[in-house]
C-alpha cells in the first residue's frame, strides 16, 4: 500500500509518543480485525444464539477502541474542531457499548440498556461525521473515511444477508463481525503504513 501524500503529517513527531500511539493501534487493529472475522465465522457457521459470544465480542470491541484512537492520533493536527467533537463522541459510544455489553453478560438490565439502544445509535450516527473528518483530513488514505462512515451499515446488511444461515437474534451472534473485521483490517493497515512512512523519513542519528 502507497503511503497518502500527505503522510509525513500524519504523526506530529517521528519517533515520538504519537508515532508509537498510531504504531500501537494498527497492531491492535490486526488483532482486532482477526478476532472479530473469528467472531463472525463462528456465529454464521454454528449460527444460533450463543450467549457466550456476547462475552467474546468484547475482546475484538475494546481492541477497535485502540484502533479509532489511533485514527484519531494520527490525524489530531489535521482534524477541524468538529472533528475533534465526532472522535470524542464516538468514543463515548464504544464506551456505552462496552459497558451495556458487560450489563448484558452479567444480566443487569440498566447497564446493558447504556450498550442498547443508546450506545449503538450514538456510535451509528458519530461514525459518519468521524469518517467525513478522515476523509477530509486527508492523512489516511481517503476509502479510510469512506469505509468508516459505513461500517455499521455495511455490518448490519451483512448480518441480514447471513441471516438465512446464521438467524437474526437480540443478542448472541456476531455474523456482522465479518464485514467488521475486514474494514478494521484496512484501517489498521492503513495506520501500519502511515508508521513505516514516518520510519523511513526519519532523520538520521
Amino acid at each position: 500500500m502507497s503511503a497518502p501524500s500527505t503522510a509525513p503529517h500524519a504523526v506530529a513527531t517521528a519517533g515520538g509518543p504519537e508515532h508509537a500511539g498510531v504504531r500501537r493501534a494498527g497492531a491492535a487493529g490486526v488483532v482486532a480485525a482477526a478476532a472479530w472475522i473469528a467472531l463472525g465465522m463462528d456465529s454464521t457457521v454454528r449460527g444460533g444464539e450463543m450467549h457466550y459470544r456476547d462475552a467474546l465480542v468484547m475482546v475484538p470491541w475494546v481492541l477497535t477502541m485502540v484502533t479509532l484512537a489511533g485514527v484519531h492520533l494520527a490525524q489530531r493536527d489535521r482534524l477541524r474542531r468538529w472533528g475533534h467533537v465526532a472522535f470524542g463522541v464516538l468514543g463515548l459510544a464504544m464506551v456505552l457499548g462496552l459497558l451495556g455489553d458487560l450489563g448484558t453478560v452479567l444480566d443487569i438490565a440498566p447497564l446493558a440498556t447504556l450498550g442498547f439502544p443508546l450506545g449503538a445509535l450514538l456510535w451509528l450516527v458519530a461514525m459518519v461525521p468521524a469518517g467525513v473528518a478522515t476523509y477530509r483530513a486527508g492523512v489516511l488514505p481517503r476509502r479510510v473515511g469512506v469505509l468508516m462512515a459505513l461500517l455499521e451499515p455495511l455490518s448490519i446488511a451483512t448480518g441480514v444477508a447471513l441471516s438465512p444461515i446464521a438467524g437474526l437474534h437480540d443478542r448472541g451472534n456476531y455474523s456482522g463481525g465479518l464485514e467488521k473485521g475486514l474494514v478494521v483490517l484496512m484501517i489498521a493497515l492503513a495506520l501500519r503504513s502511515v508508521a513505516a512512512y514516518r520510519d523511513e523519513r526519519r532523520p538520521a542519528p
